[in-house]
């Protein structure tokens, strides 16, 4: 082995040693043998606390560098991996054995579906510790360390995330470090991230001591837009079916709760929200002035909008429980390659969710079944079903599942949900990923790691 240290892979919530195979194969094919790459399983595989977690990695980590007699080891972490990884680099003197760390699509400031669990933390253990709203578990990762960085201690950082992970829609920075070598991959989700060859590429240059000669990654992000002209529609949540047109002249018009409104708007940009002035003059609670806050993510797709009644006197600070507007897209007849039933052959993203078989029914009457078997379910069994839509406009190819009626007792699947999806067919192939509402993830940018149907 000589100077090169041993590689410790550190999998995310409800992931497992198994989602680093690729990459252990990538390294094994430079010249890594089984000896020096380790990957650790967590107990339990999900929603357990940030502490709960790293003493697991401390002793992981403890007996690899006893195996190997190594001095000290290189950290590849994923998503919860990252944050654990940070806390025991920290605050368990991993200081002292951690060379490296390369941090992939990490909740460093905050993970917005967090924030949406916090109301269920005896569940959800991570929600109060990496929520956007101001956690002191982040504060003090953050925050005290020497020269004002927010990485800790001799180890070296590198962090890799992209405008295209949905779990960071609104927030893209949030897994970049002060103090870290930053890379942003497009074209990636948040598996995909974990799974690229770039990430690869990045991961060994910064182990050899050779990341500056390595410009993957480099360039600096896409600026945030700030100018939210098209057509807006909530498809998911409880303001489903508002929409609102911000026309280049300086107008909107719209619905809210079913009541059409309409006037003139400012804005003034800012970070990390831009502020708008909404110069009603119909709408709920008649003619005035709304004074609220919006964001739109990177890929210039989704808007989040925080506008208060007219005249009130306490302006919003955070876009974090607004509603999320897709872009409007004009809807197609359901077209009748779709409709059938078709088997999945490959589950893709899904497996995270407890899939391990199901099926996809499409009708030509715009409705759809899926069902299978799932492990998070008390019966092993799930079913969903509900209407379909779908769209061929402007870019992407969408489907938007509406459930009506669900069984199972799966927290991912409840009637009233959307599942915004993305699809491509290839012959009797589809691929399709969505997202949650339900969880803060609409539709997905990127097909990452799609489930593959076969029609039958």
């Amino acid at each position: 082995m000589g100077n090169r240290y041993p590689v410790v892979f550190i999998h995310g919530n409800g992931d497992s040693a198994d989602g680093w195979k690729m990459q252990l194969q990538r390294f094994k094919e430079q010249g890594y043998s089984e000896n020096e790459l380790f990957a650790i399983t967590m107990k339990p595989p999900q929603n357990e606390t940030h502490q709960h977690y790293a003493h697991q990695v401390k002793r992981f980590i403890d007996d690899v560098l006893a195996k190997t007699g190594a001095k000290k080891v290189n950290i590849v972490a994923h998503s919860l991996g990252c944050t654990v990884s940070r806390h025991y680099i920290k605050f368990m003197d991993g200081h002292k054995t951690v060379e490296h760390a390369v941090l992939i699509s990490g909740g460093n400031h905050g993970l917005p579906a967090a924030d949406l669990t916090l109301t269920q933390a005896q569940i959800f253990k991570q929600s109060p510790e990496i929520n956007t709203l101001g956690a002191q578990f982040l504060q003090d990762l953050n925050t005290g360390n020497p020269g004002g960085l927010e990485t800790y201690g001799e180890t070296k950082y590198m962090t890799i995330s992209g405008p295209d992970d949905e779990f960071f829609l609104f927030f893209e920075n949030s897994p970049q470090l002060k103090g870290a070598d930053n890379r942003v991959i497009k074209g990636h989700g948040h598996f995909g991230l974990r799974d690229s060859a770039e990430a690869f590429i990045c991961s060994l240059a910064f182990f050899e001591g050779k990341a500056d000669s390595c410009s993957l990654g480099k360039a600096p992000p896409d600026p945030v837009p700030q100018i939210p002209v098209g057509s807006w529609i909530v498809i998911g949540g409880p303001k489903k079916g508002d929409a609102i047109t911000f026309n280049a002249n300086g107008t909107y018009e719209g619905k809210e709760g079913n009541q059409p409104i309409k006037g003139t708007y400012t804005i003034h940009p800012g970070t990390p929200a831009s502020a708008i002035t909404l110069h009603q003059t119909e709408g709920p609670d008649g003619p005035g002035k709304r004074q609220g806050i919006f964001r739109i993510n990177i890929n210039n797709t989704f808007l989040k909008l925080n506008c208060p009644k007219v005249n009130s006197s306490d302006p919003p600070i955070h876009i974090t429980y607004a509603p999320t507007y897709d872009r409007a897209v004009q809807l197609s007849a359901i077209p009748e390659y779709l409709t059938g039933v078709w088997k999945a052959q490959d589950l893709g993203f899904c497996a995270a969710a407890g899939w391990t078989e199901g099926q996809l029914e499409i009708t030509p009457d715009g409705t759809f079944t899926i069902k299978g078997k799932n492990v998070l379910s008390p019966t092993g069994f799930f079913e969903i079903s509900g209407n379909v839509s779908v769209s061929f406009e402007p870019v992407r190819h969408q489907m938007t599942f509406d459930l009506t009626k669900t069984c199972g007792n799966i927290p991912f699947f409840l009637a009233g949900d959307i599942l915004p999806a993305i699809f491509t067919r290839e012959g009797n192939k589809l691929k399709a990923q969505w997202g949650s509402f339900l969880f803060g993830i609409p539709r997905p940018s990127c097909l990452d790691i799609p489930i593959t149907f076969i029609k039958t």
